[in-house]
């Protein structure tokens, strides 16, 4: 069995170029990427974290003027 590699909140609120926070709040929304607890400790996989992103991406085009 390959070991997974867990990311920690703010591993990931840097890969996502966005503020702790936001995971924060993301999390106790129900809305962000997979994550797991380890007693009080929060992590993330990176291929969750893709996978959201994938999910919540989507490209918005320019209005025309």
């Amino acid at each position: 069995m390959k070991t997974k590699d867990y990311l920690t909140t703010e591993q990931v609120a840097e890969a996502i170029n966005e503020p702790v926070g936001t995971l924060t709040r993301l999390r106790s929304q129900g809305r962000g990427p997979v994550y797991y607890r380890f007693g009080r400790k929060v992590r993330y996989i990176l291929e969750d974290v893709k996978t959201w992103q994938d999910k919540a991406y989507r490209v918005v085009k320019p209005r025309a003027i």
